[in-house]
């Protein structure tokens, strides 16, 4: 199966059903307030076999950067993340989900093996998730003339980790889809 599940910010794994049950009182009510505080972007590959929901928080719209590196550019890909923001990732078949881990190590970039679609990166730091969207992998984004070119060459990697953990999507959700 394919899962990664962080715990909500300030909830650890709770250890009995009373605890569980607190939890979910909370995660409830931090749900419905997000509700009312977030907007809601769908995006994926092209031939549907990856689908996501990228809850943004209302009171701010895109940032988007191009990364300098060889990589990036040769992808065209244009990132956007928010420490705030929320991604739910589906996948129909998790064996069509390719991930490429270059030079570095410190992060994955996921595709699909099918459409070859450039999607999104994750970066597992201190155990959670984070992750940053190709926006171009976004339902009906067209990108604006001028975009930020962001340049990481000689960023120390634990600066790089930081820099993630401090920007980066902290809520990701990667599942495979239920099949009928």
């Amino acid at each position: 199966m394919l899962t990664s599940r962080r715990c909500p910010r300030g909830i650890e794994p709770a250890a009995s059903a009373s605890c569980q049950n607190q939890v979910h009182s909370r995660n409830l009510k931090v749900g419905l307030e997000l509700e009312r505080e977030m907007q809601e972007f769908q995006g994926g590959c092209h031939c549907g076999n990856v689908v996501y929901t990228l809850r943004w928080p209302l009171d701010y719209s895109l940032v988007l950067a191009r990364c300098s590196c060889t990589f990036c550019t040769k992808h065209g890909a244009i990132y956007t993340a928010h420490r705030n923001a929320i991604l739910s990732v589906t996948v129909k078949d998790a064996g069509a989900l390719a991930r490429y881990k270059f030079e570095t190590e410190t992060a994955y970039c996921h595709f699909c093996a099918r459409c070859h679609v450039y999607l999104f990166a994750t970066s597992k730091i201190d155990g959670q998730e984070y992750a940053v969207i190709n926006a171009n992998s976004l339902k009906d984004f067209v990108a604006p003339a001028n975009i930020k070119v962001m340049n990481f060459e000689g960023e120390t990697i634990a600066s790089r980790l930081a820099r993630r953990s401090r920007t980066w999507i902290g809520d990701v959700t990667i599942v495979e889809a239920k099949h009928r």
